[in-house]
């Protein structure tokens, strides 16, 4: 998921489909989760909903307060 990130950074963002494609024909579960988990650590945010929904880079890794 994560040696994704630089082909991630340089489309700047992409959609789920996008990203099953690029992972290797992952599935759609699969794709969810990994996506999911980029936002959940700040790496992606997410923009427009349903069928329009894009994953958009944003370099920045969420800091924990830990």
């Amino acid at each position: 998921m994560k040696s994704l990130l630089p082909e991630i950074a340089r489309r700047g963002s992409l959609t789920r489909k996008e990203y099953q494609e690029l992972a290797g024909g992952v599935s759609m579960r699969t794709a969810q989760y990994d996506l999911q988990t980029l936002v959940r650590q700040g790496l992606l945010e997410t923009q427009g909903r349903g069928p329009a929904l894009r994953y958009v880079y944003t370099g920045k890794p969420e800091v924990s307060g830990d």
